[in-house]
């Protein structure tokens, strides 16, 4: 076996192998937000948190930042070792901002806010709605 068919092999092989490996090792990376200093872990599971979907729902849904009838989504959660936790939006058809709404345990939205999904980062809520 020459050089040449090493190379070559491994051309083919490399490729597949990263193209395997990136699913699995992105479903164990674990995201952190910064929200004023303090870190909050987004999770899909977050019994505490389930509940309050209802309340930020509603909440955007009384003057939504895009066109109403694009469906906001609220499946991920930023929580920390506290009872508290904010419920993400995202909104259908919108790929690079969701917005997250910190829930009381008595489901009131006690704060809001937008978290860019290019580096997690989060940004106040905005004062108008977006125009398209």
């Amino acid at each position: 076996m020459g050089f040449s068919s090493i190379t070559r092999s491994l051309g083919l092989i490399l490729p597949f192998m990263s193209l395997t490996f990136a699913p699995a090792s992105a479903q164990n990376r674990s995201i952190n937000v910064d929200i004023d200093g303090d870190m909050w872990r987004m999770e899909r599971e977050a019994e505490h948190c389930k509940e309050r979907v209802g309340a930020a729902t509603e909440f955007y849904e009384e003057e939504p930042l895009y066109n109403a009838a694009r469906a906001a989504n609220g499946d991920r959660f930023l929580v920390n070792k506290s009872a508290e936790c904010w419920v993400e939006l995202s909104i259908q058809g919108v790929d690079d901002v969701s917005f997250i709404f910190k829930v009381s345990q008595d489901g009131i939205v006690v704060d809001q806010r937008g978290l860019s999904w290019w580096g997690y980062k989060v940004f106040p809520y905005p004062t108008v709605p977006y125009e398209y």
